[in-house]
């Protein structure tokens, strides 16, 4: 699959924690799901950096999901 089937939702940068970035990664993947990705995928850029791409429907049918309130409820925000 190539990025232009696609659009970059986020961009990883080497040297995270390994549990944040999966925490993250399992949460962005959540939320485009939620949103109605058809297809969701990892790729590695040449600066050794992990993005994040999706197939999302036309903005007209895609539902509002607020990020910050969702990770309130799951207990990923700063007290």
């Amino acid at each position: 699959m190539t990025e232009s089937a696609g659009r970059r939702i986020l961009t990883l940068h080497p040297g995270n924690d390994l549990c944040l970035q999966d925490q993250l990664l399992s949460c962005v993947e959540q939320v485009l799901s939620d949103a109605g990705a058809t297809r969701i995928w990892i790729q590695a850029s040449p600066e050794d950096d992990l993005r994040v791409y999706a197939e999302l429907p036309g903005r007209e049918d895609a539902e509002v999901i607020d990020l910050a309130e969702r990770a309130s409820h799951e207990g990923l925000a700063e007290a």
